[in-house]
């Protein structure tokens, strides 16, 4: 019984002096300077997102769609360190000095209405 007792009082001073960690990779939302949307003429959108410097890391939202092409580089063309999550419609972008461009291609968004084309896209 002693030592239940003792090892009960290592484990519960360990959980008091080990502080808990928040596992949550978190950060702000980016400042975007601008999002720039291109349609060509088989209605496929170009989309290019462009993201202030960063000091910590930060979540940008993407819009919604079948997504290809992604690319993450600054102004001089150098990868940016990022990582995906969710259903690919955010990105989560690592500290960097320059400003960040996002660029990516959607497909299969754009539906013909009569002589108009019409989509429904947004950020997620």
């Amino acid at each position: 019984m002693k030592n239940y007792s003792i090892v009960f009082l290592i484990i519960f001073s360990m959980l008091i002096i080990i502080p808990t960690a928040d596992a949550q990779i978190g950060g702000e939302n980016s400042k975007q300077k601008s999002i720039e949307v291109t349609i060509n003429s088989l209605g496929e959108m170009h989309v290019t997102h462009i993201i202030d410097e960063l000091d910590v890391p930060n979540q940008i939202n993407l819009i919604n769609g079948t997504k290809s092409n992604l690319t993450v580089v600054d102004k001089e063309g150098n990868d940016v360190q990022h990582g995906q999550f969710g259903d690919f419609n955010t990105l989560l972008i690592f500290p960097s000095d320059e400003e960040v461009i996002v660029e990516y291609d959607i497909k299969d968004e754009l539906i013909l209405k009569g002589k108009y084309l019409d989509s429904r896209f947004s950020l997620s």
